[in-house]
């Protein structure tokens, strides 16, 4: 209907998850204008989410957010290998379900 041509249940998601501070803020021309979000969380956020498996749904968790959220759920320890010269940690947290509370 919108242009995809594979089942709903076939879509996957991934998302990036960091704690830390961003700044917000309207950008653009005052007549064409967005809000968005920047800083290294919002980076570290996106790497996060381009890490994660294209096959199957994917929460990936730095490890700020982990120690944070650690007794809420259950994750995977996995090792991150940045290309370039990151200062992001090489570590994350990939979750494989919530506990109840």
């Amino acid at each position: 209907r919108f242009g995809l041509e594979a089942p709903i249940s076939e879509v996957k998601s991934r998302i990036g998850i960091a704690t830390g501070r961003v700044y917000l803020g309207s950008l653009g021309h005052p007549k064409a204008h967005w809000y968005t979000a920047v800083g290294p969380s919002v980076n570290l956020a996106w790497r996060l989410l381009e890490r994660g498996t294209r096959d199957q749904d994917c929460i990936l968790v730095c490890p700020r957010t982990y120690e944070l959220t650690r007794n809420q759920l259950r994750a995977d320890r996995i090792q991150l290998d940045y290309s370039d010269a990151s200062p992001e940690p090489g570590i994350a947290y990939q979750v494989r379900s919530f506990l109840d509370t």
